[in-house]
């Protein structure tokens, strides 16, 4: 369900909104913004890679990755 803020929200940018391209009609600086970056990135091409290979990942497997590589991305940028 919409909020109606979102609507309104999107009526006052509506100029701005159909004036992008047609297969790609959004606002700069929209949407959620990434936490981990590079670190979510290697997650996704791992599970990715799991599904392609028809390996079961659970979502411990998925949490214990995760905090692996977000280990591993704060230790790199500390040296």
């Amino acid at each position: 369900m919409i909020s109606a803020s979102a609507f309104r929200q999107w009526w006052r940018n509506c100029d701005e909104i159909l004036a992008g391209q047609g297969n790609r009609r959004r606002l700069e600086g929209a949407g959620r913004r990434r936490v981990l970056g590079e670190a979510e990135d290697t997650l996704v091409n791992l599970i990715y890679d799991c599904r392609l290979l028809k390996e079961k990942e659970t979502r411990e497997w998925v949490a214990q990755q995760a905090s692996q590589r977000f280990h591993d991305n704060r230790t790199r940028y500390k040296q």
